[in-house]
């Protein structure tokens, strides 16, 4: 069988990393000759890219395994499901053993050659495409005004919660050529509807890319006029993260926001982390942050339920949420997995229902404490990037919105006046009302 008689479909899990992965297969799929399916029903090959972060993840990995299972059994010739990625990375003889009708594994390593992979597996002929025919077949009218791009793979510090080194290995940063590969890859899959406006490094640790690397990176993005802001993603707090800062004074597309995963403020639980254990720091970093940029917004997050965590070190995380400026917080529950150096140092020793408890208390405390920085946006003027034009509202973002994860500006459309607003489009706008996680908004004209 030939590859160019056979169709894919990618479902991606997890994080903005594996959005990164996803495209480098669907890249080579294409190139390769793979027919590109818009529906995991129409494909003939179903592959899972996973998450394995947390217990949550797991379980939504392996629901959607089943899914895919389901679909495999409807009546089709031929239809193959593969698990790849993190989950497929940390539990290949567990899939493979408890789910034997998934037709094969394949862990994070070789994204690249998902091509090669599969024609090994099945005895698939590859019948490779014409570089511009790949190009013809992947692009698409609805793709967002924003991309990923990873500058860095794997991660080589000692978290004690986290798998990842585990699953991804030790860090390897990317050079200047990767990243305009991966912005050739992203190109090819867009046509002139579907404008690409902002560029957003992701990686599991950026902060370790060396500074004089992410300025390259920085200055490719920077020099190219469709490309209208950047954004940073995953900081490590530490003083490199003061050069980053430095370098959003220089470079204006840089969006003012900084999202910088805290983790926790106790310092007892922080050296049970093997984290950073300088509240200090914490502080000095927002206040240089505000001191470069007073619109800057500040994105962390916080594991809660860590081994001999007690009622104190919660309040520590209390008190910090309301002492400095925090605009955007994610409570993960703490989750012991296999493998990890809590795992093997710790006993899970705080039971799910008291994390639930204060997780629900801190997001109270937090939702409280930020009520007044978003009310100082009512009646203000802000840009806009329009993500979607639907019939009867635009979801937009400002600058200090993330997609995916923060908040959106609702704009009602007034089906009686003509407006020729487009995805990508970047207007000046004002907030009108707060809602508890989103806001509703007018375009200025």
């Amino acid at each position: 069988m030939k590859s160019s008689e056979l169709s894919f479909y990618i479902e991606t899990l997890g994080c903005p990393k594996n959005v990164v992965d996803s495209r480098t297969m669907r890249s080579n799929l294409l190139q390769n000759g793979f027919l590109l399916a818009d529906e995991p029903d129409k494909a003939d090959v179903i592959l899972i890219n996973t998450c394995s972060f947390v217990k949550e993840a797991q379980e939504n990995t392996i629901e959607t395994i089943f899914d895919a299972l389901k679909i495999k059994n409807k009546k089709k010739k031929y239809r193959k499901v593969g698990v790849v990625g993190c989950f497929a990375q940390q539990f290949p003889d567990a899939v493979k053993s408890e789910i034997p009708e998934v037709d094969f594994v394949m862990g994070t390593g070789r994204f690249h050659e998902i091509a090669h992979v599969l024609s090994e597996q099945f005895s698939i002929e590859l019948a490779p495409n014409r570089h511009g025919d790949a190009i013809a077949q992947s692009r698409g009218e609805n793709a967002p005004p924003y991309a990923y791009f990873r500058i860095a793979q794997g991660c080589s510090r000692k978290c004690a919660f986290c798998i990842i080194p585990t699953i991804r290995g030790s860090l390897v940063n990317y050079t200047l050529d990767d990243m305009r590969r991966q912005y050739d890859q992203e190109m090819a899959q867009r046509t002139d509807a579907s404008p690409l406006r902002e560029a957003i490094f992701v990686s599991q640790d950026t902060i370790s890319t060396p500074i004089d690397d992410l300025r390259k990176f920085v200055e490719f993005f920077h020099a190219l006029d469709h490309i209208r802001w950047i954004r940073l993603h995953y900081l490590f707090p530490d003083k490199r993260v003061f050069e980053v800062i430095s370098l959003m004074k220089q470079y204006p597309k840089i969006v003012p926001y900084l999202d910088i995963p805290f983790q926790h403020v106790s310092p007892k639980i922080l050296r049970a982390m093997n984290r950073p254990d300088d509240v200090g720091l914490f502080s000095e970093i927002i206040g240089r942050a505000l001191e470069a940029n007073p619109e800057v917004e500040i994105r962390t997050a916080f594991i809660i339920g860590f081994p001999t965590e007690t009622d104190a070190d919660v309040e520590c995380i209390a008190r910090f949420l309301q002492d400095f400026p925090i605009h955007k917080c994610a409570f993960f529950r703490y989750s012991h997995e296999v493998g990890t150096p809590a795992e093997k140092n710790f006993a899970d020793d705080v039971p799910d229902e008291v994390k639930v408890e204060r997780i629900n208390y801190l997001r109270e405390v937090h939702l409280k404490a930020r009520a007044d920085l978003r009310a100082k946006w009512i009646g203000k003027k802000t840009q806009l990037m329009l993500d979607e034009i639907n019939p009867k509202e635009i979801i937009a973002r400002r600058p200090q919105d993330s997609p995916d994860i923060d908040e959106v500006v609702y704009i009602y459309r007034n089906p009686e006046k003509k407006d020729e607003y487009k995805p990508g489009d970047i207007v000046e706008a004002v907030l009108e009302t707060a809602m508890e996680y989103d806001w509703s908004g007018e375009i200025l004209t």
